[in-house]
């Protein structure tokens, strides 16, 4: 009779167990800083892809606080840093004089709000997915129609960076190590 009795609360303990670990596994160890130049750490669930969005909790408090991409400015989620910019997350890709990233959320046509009021709408262009150059507070949409002019504006003075950029053969992604050479030739010849 007794081992009937300790089968539910066994069922009960091990299912709650469950569920704590669950809960726990969406959030990830992270900081924020916010526009107003706040830094806080806690955990982070990151939101991108449906509403441009995340989830975050401080070790101090289970309560979940919402942020909009707008109000935040950078994002750590475990060693990935993130880089908003009007309303939409970037990953960091590549960082440096030129920050190359790839777009995460698709803030496009969401409203923006100060308080009650709403202030407009926000968001950046090309679609999730699509690869940026980010430089003196201005993003670039790269594509392979533009391609071929960021390669000759934008890394013009690293013929080293220039060459590998070349050998992409329209591949975006790959973009990577061209910038990380003019990004480390600019920090030596500055």
């Amino acid at each position: 009779m007794k081992k009937l009795l300790l089968l539910p609360i066994f069922l009960l303990f091990f299912s709650l167990s469950n569920a704590q670990k669950k809960q726990t596994a969406e959030f990830i160890k992270g900081s924020l800083t916010l526009t107003d130049g706040s830094t806080t750490e806690g955990w982070i669930k990151e939101n991108f892809k449906n509403d441009a969005s995340i989830q975050f909790k401080t070790e101090e408090s289970a309560k979940k606080i919402k942020y909009e991409g707008y109000r935040v400015k950078t994002l750590k989620i475990a060693s990935q840093e993130y880089l908003c910019h009007k309303g939409d997350f970037f990953k960091i890709i590549a960082n440096g004089k030129l920050t190359f990233m790839q777009k995460m959320s698709n803030a496009s046509n969401k409203v923006m709000y100060s308080g009650n009021d709403a202030i407009g709408f926000y968001g950046t262009p090309g679609k999730k997915y699509d690869y940026y150059i980010f430089a003196n507070n201005q993003l670039e949409l790269l594509q392979k129609t533009n391609l071929s002019s960021f390669i000759q504006n934008e890394l013009a003075g690293c013929t080293l960076a220039i060459e590998k950029a070349n050998t992409i053969n329209g591949n975006i992604a790959q973009l990577q190590e061209a910038v990380e050479i003019y990004n480390n030739y600019v920090k030596q010849n500055p």
